[in-house]
């Protein structure tokens, strides 16, 4: 693995990366808003970072290579925005504003 040490920052979505029987999540990937995608290491924050797949996220990190495909050595992250699957029922949104109007 060769590592050329540049810290770059990067903002994109993470997916989770699954073994060959896909049971168990083995890593997480960056897919960058280039399209580049990044193999994302850290010891740190890996269990965050797993909760956060689907998720905008910043990295700052070192980039590096592993097998032919980049990777970032995470140092800090952030959330850049999150997507709620619990998101209001619509119809709850008309009764509320019905109630109002009333």
């Amino acid at each position: 693995m060769s590592r050329n040490g540049k810290t770059i920052s990067v903002s994109g979505i993470l997916y989770p990366v699954y073994d060959e029987d896909f049971d168990n999540i083995t890593g997480v990937m960056l897919s960058a808003m280039d399209e580049t995608e990044y193999l994302v290491l850290t010891d740190r924050y890996m269990n965050d970072l797993v909760n956060l797949c689907q998720e905008e996220v910043f990295l700052r990190g070192k980039l590096g290579h592993q097998d032919g495909m980049k990777t970032i050595t995470v140092q800090e992250y952030r959330i850049v925005s999150q997507y709620y699957d619990d998101m209001a029922d619509p119809e709850d949104d008309y009764d509320e504003y019905a109630m109002y109007r009333d």
